[in-house]
């Protein structure tokens, strides 16, 4: 059983394995198809905090890895092609094999992702819409300024005090 499973390579699935990982909870990043989301495909990063004279952005995605790294996030490269957000652990299936964890960020970045029927994340020229009508889980959406979107999963706070 996972503590985290980080769906999402780019920006702000890096920044959250840092900060999982630094609080000591092992959290694995499924790379999905783009590995590094959209900075690995960008030539000069000139806005990103630290880089006065900017930054190549697959040098970037790939300084935030080895920094999770370093604290023990792990990375798996594949997709996830389901998941079960129905009970308590969540699921998630990268490829195949499932992964029993506590709980899911969801970093898909500026890409349409279907989590399941019943949690959708669509950010269509409208804007981010999201639809989640799991009553028992608590869900946490941030919007970053380019308008990606990170989504966390998190079991409600009972399920997170009991043993397992």
């Amino acid at each position: 059983m996972r503590n985290v499973v980080i769906i999402g390579s780019g920006c702000a699935g890096n920044t959250a394995a840092l900060y999982a990982a630094r609080a000591n909870l092992k959290p694995l990043v499924v790379s999905g198809h783009e590995a590094g989301g959209q900075l690995s495909l960008t030539t000069l990063v000139e806005n990103f905090p630290g880089f006065p004279e900017g930054i190549n952005g697959p040098d970037l995605v790939e300084n935030m890895k080895k920094q999770a790294e370093h604290f023990g996030a792990e990375y798996a490269h594949g997709t996830v092609i389901d998941t079960d957000f129905s009970a308590h652990p969540f699921r998630v299936n990268l490829e195949g094999d499932w992964i029993e964890t506590r709980t899911v960020i969801v970093a898909s970045g500026a890409r349409v992702i279907a989590v399941d029927d019943r949690t959708t994340i669509d950010d269509a020229n409208a804007g981010v819409t999201l639809l989640v009508t799991e009553s028992e889980a608590r869900v946490l959406a941030f919007a970053a300024a380019n308008g990606d979107l990170t989504l966390a999963i998190a079991p409600p706070e009972s399920a997170l005090h009991s043993p397992s």
